[in-house]
């Protein structure tokens, strides 16, 4: 396959196919390996694995022992009774299914120094591929006859699992004795080369150094390798200009990894992706990722420290550079005669075609030099070029493009939209000439990819006329809606230049409104308060939202339409739109409205009740003056409950002298919603004087509606003063005779964490004739008391409950004893604890033990949790699912306090 054709103008034609001839090295084993079973040196565990072996020296030869101690997972040389070295091999919590072998040669011939190799493996009775194999390794050298010096140069491990290094004795081939060498087993990208071509590095122990040197058997890509000559370009290069081709992971350097460095040609006209300065060429390389939805046809270089002359002059081109690919092609490749810093930036590099095409997922580089020499040496840019570069931004555009109409694969398309990233302007020029040369409908869409790599400047439009052609069905089409609306004000204009061409019936139009209400656009949305009133009810409600959405900005204009409005229906559109800004800002609005006497004459001349009401509510948030005058004298004392109701709650900011008045006279209105009304607005008012106080203690003692008493406690229970104490007191001192207002007044003053009474409390329980719901809500609201009254109320419950025999209203008896248990356990009583947990383990009935259960999981404490986990293989098999659950969500909150009572206890009203 050829498709250089498509590049010619940039890389300047084809060469011959290039053909790879790939051969496998073998490294040969080494070993003089003496071992046998230790039988006749005994005296040690039977836990250990041994293995013997025999070092030569001239005049004889002595033994030593490698042991495993496989509970210690320890690795021991040893020599007669002296330990010689003692290795922890960590990452097994047991070496007992491992196996013990070990391996000795020579480093050469000529040496008497030796490496002596140990690898400690997994049996087949070891479960799972996750376990590790030990090497290790020494570096012995003879001091005397019989004596030696022992050094551990390394020391790894691996998995199948999770890959790891691990160490070998072989033969090199270029000398008589062993190589100790390491290698990583992990299959990773450090270097790119074809699945069955040898690795690319080996890391050998050099007994002179003391260190592990990296051997790059580079030869092998060389001899196999297609030479190439890189070319100065005919024109100065300008491109590549697609993106995100390829990603370099790593630069390796003598085994150290680094980051690619990015740098700049010397007149900053072409960036640059890599620069290397080694000293020692044949010891670095660097390797990509590269992506294969296009294949490489070449490749562009600026060899040497391009930055500036200084840079060249010291960081001169490479020799000549080695590059392979995943399907285990490799080049050679020279550079042009006359390479100098002014031809570089003359030409801003040299260009590489390959033979034929390269599909390949990675790519690594290795610059070749002498290294004996030892010079410093750099390149400054490589880069792959694709069929899709051409000499200008704007061919290379058009050529992304027809590729992607050409392609019906989604995936296909969003890796090829990837490469266009970077050309903006040359993208936008390609993508009208497809529609302007397309007779469809909808031709945008399959670029829609590639218009996302456009800036949200750029994109937006593209994006409406997308939007323009889709069905609102289609998924695309509120995904399109969403990415605008969180791009803001770039998508606002246009959206209103596609608002302004669709028909107000169109629901389109309301799509638009509500995602330009999202952006929050002002400029857009003030058009939209003239149109307040017209359109469907679902576009009406759109349309407010999307106004109210921009805020506080638009209330004046918004009171300005109220004015100018002609109709009913706009002007009620406008005071909704007043109306829920003044809901989401309360508190914070100005003191009067922006036009009062707009507000003013809507309250006056206002038909139908509906308006009136819309404009009442409109009214709450402001501190009403003239409008507020309107509300005193005519609509308080208004026929319709519903215009008197939203006239009290129009007086919640208004600071005029009779306000109050007011508000006190409506506590005693015929209707209990203006009532209820009325307690609310005092409650929220901060002006609290004596008149509400005796006004609302009025209206508790003659109330008969649960609702308005109850929040009427709350406000005179958030008043801690003398009147508030006395009344509550005349309520507790009344509880057998009015036992629903006393329970009700003790949940208001624990609400506001005030204490209540559990003398009260204690009398509702006791009140047998009382219904037993009254007495549970008493029960769980001593949970909430901090008094010691109130705890040996509940005890007394318990105890008593538990030694009473079975008669007649047993029942209740019960579900009291188990309701004082919960409450006990809210209070984390000390006392009661090892009262509940045996009525947990001895309790006669199921529905006792689990509340017993229940209640000791919310002591919260760390004893109580380890002794209910203790306790389940014990449990009764019924409650074992209750116990398991209990114990999950006990967990959590094992060290967390809980001796605060909740804010609400409203919910202590439900049996748990």
């Amino acid at each position: 396959m050829t498709s250089c054709d498509a590049t010619s103008s940039y890389l300047g034609g084809c060469r011959s196919a290039l053909s790879v001839l790939v051969i496998t090295v073998v490294f040969g084993a080494i070993s003089d390996l003496e071992a046998r079973s230790p039988s006749d040196e005994g005296g040690e565990s039977d836990t250990l694995v041994r293995e013997a072996v025999s070092l030569s020296y001239e005049g004889g030869k002595r033994r030593v022992w490698l042991e495993l101690a496989p509970e210690a997972r320890r690795l021991h040389v040893r020599r007669r009774d002296t330990r010689i070295e003692s290795t922890v091999l960590s990452g097994e919590r047991s070496l007992e299914h491992h196996t013990l072998r070990v391996q000795t040669a020579p480093t050469s011939t000529s040496s008497r120094q030796r490496v002596l190799w140990a690898e400690v493996a997994p049996t087949h009775n070891t479960k799972g591929p996750g376990a590790s194999t030990f090497h290790v390794a020494w570096h012995l050298s003879p001091i005397s006859d019989g004596t030696w010096r022992w050094e551990r140069v390394a020391q790894t491990q691996y998995s199948k699992l999770d890959g790891g290094q691990r160490l070998a004795l072989r033969h090199s081939g270029t000398s008589q004795g062993a190589r100790l060498i390491r290698e990583d087993v992990t299959r990773g990208n450090t270097w790119c080369r074809g699945d069955e071509q040898p690795p690319w590095a080996l890391e050998s122990y050099h007994p002179p150094s003391g260190r592990f040197e990296v051997d790059y058997r580079r030869e092998y890509y060389l001899d196999r390798a297609h030479s190439l000559r890189a070319r100065w370009p005919d024109t100065p290069l300008e491109g590549p200009f697609t993106r995100s081709v390829y990603r370099w992971n790593h630069l390796e350097d003598d085994s150290n990894q680094s980051d690619v460095e990015a740098r700049v040609l010397g007149d900053r006209r072409a960036s640059t992706d890599w620069s290397i300065s080694p000293h020692q060429l044949g010891r670095t390389y660097a390797t990509a990722r590269v992506t294969t939805v296009v294949p490489a046809v070449g490749v562009r270089i600026v060899p040497g420290g391009a930055s500036s002359p200084e840079t060249f002059e010291q960081r001169s081109p490479p020799e000549s550079l080695l590059m392979t690919f995943s399907d285990g092609t490799s080049f050679h490749i020279d550079w042009p005669d006359e390479l100098t810093y002014e031809r570089l930036v003359e030409k801003r590099g040299v260009v590489v075609s390959f033979p034929q095409p390269i599909r390949t997922d990675c790519m690594s580089l290795v610059p070749l030099g002498d290294e004996e020499r030892g010079t410093m040496a750099a390149l400054s840019e490589i880069t792959p070029v694709t069929p899709l570069d051409a000499p200008t931004r704007e061919q290379t555009a058009t050529r992304l493009v027809e590729r992607m109409r050409s392609t019906n694969d989604r995936g296909t398309r969003r890796r090829l939209a990837r490469l266009g990233s970077g050309l903006e302007e040359a993208l936008e020029g390609a993508l009208e000439g497809v529609l302007d040369s397309s007779n469809d409908e909808a031709p945008l869409q399959p670029f829609l990819p590639l218009v996302e790599q456009l800036s949200d400047t750029r994109a937006n439009p593209w994006r409406v006329r997308l939007l323009q052609s889709l069905e609102r069905q289609a998924p695309a089409y509120r995904k399109m809606h969403r990415t605008l609306a969180r791009d803001g004000d770039s998508a606002a204009e246009p959206l209103l230049e596609w608002l302004e061409t669709l028909s107000i019936d169109d629901p389109r139009y309301a799509d638009v409104l509500e995602t330009l209400g999202a952006i929050g656009a002002r400029e857009a949305l003030v058009p939209q308060i003239r149109a307040l009133g017209r359109g469907s009810r679902m576009l009406r409600r759109t349309r407010i939202r999307a106004i109210v959405s921009v805020g506080r900005p638009l209330l004046g204009a918004l009171f300005e339409t109220l004015h100018e409005s002609q109709h009913a229906e706009h002007c009620r559109d406008a005071l909704v739109a007043i109306h829920a800004i003044g809901r989401q800002l309360q508190g914070t609005l100005p003191h009067s409205p922006p036009d009062a006497g707009a507000l003013r004459e809507v309250l006056q001349t206002a038909e139908k009740r509906r308006l009136l009401l819309h404009g009442l509510r409109a009214a709450k948030w402001f501190e009403l003056q003239e409008a507020g005058g309107v509300i005193e004298t005519g609509l308080l004392s208004s026929d319709d409950p519903l215009v008197r109701r939203a006239a009290i709650s129009a007086l919640r900011y208004a600071s005029a002298e009779g306000v109050h008045s007011h508000l006190i006279a409506a506590l005693r209105d015929p209707s209990p919603d203006v009532r209820l009304e009325a307690i609310d607005i005092l409650g929220r008012r901060a002006d609290r004087r004596e008149e509400t106080l005796d006004a609302l203690i009025d209206y508790l003692r003659r109330a008969t509606w649960p609702r308005g008493e109850r929040r009427a406690l709350d406000i005179l229970a958030d008043i801690d003063n003398e009147c508030t104490e006395q009344y509550f007191n005349e309520v507790f001192a009344a509880a057998s005779d009015h036992p629903e207002r006393t329970l009700r007044a003790a949940e208001a003053l624990i609400r506001v964490k005030r204490s209540s009474a559990p003398g009260a409390l204690g009398e509702i329980v006791s009140g047998r004739d009382l219904d037993i719901e009254l007495r549970e809500r008493a029960i769980t609201l001593l949970g909430f008391d901090t008094t010691r009254m109130g705890e040996q109320y509940l005890l007394d419950i318990v105890e008593g409950a538990h030694t009473r025999r079975r008669r007649r209203g047993a029942t209740d008896e019960h579900r009291l004893r188990d309701r004082a248990m919960l409450a006990l356990g809210r209070r984390q009583s000390e006392e009661a604890r090892d009262l509940i947990w045996s009525m947990l383990r001895t309790g006669e009935r199921a529905a006792t033990r689990r509340h017993a259960l229940r209640a000791l999981t919310r002591y919260r404490d760390r004893k109580v949790f380890g002794k209910l986990r203790a306790w389940r293989s014990e449990a009764p098999s019924e409650l074992r699912s209750l116990l398991e659950r209990e114990i999950r969500g006990m967990r959590e909150h094992v060290s967390s306090s809980s001796s605060d009572a909740p804010a609400d206890v409203d919910s202590s009203r439900t049996s748990p």
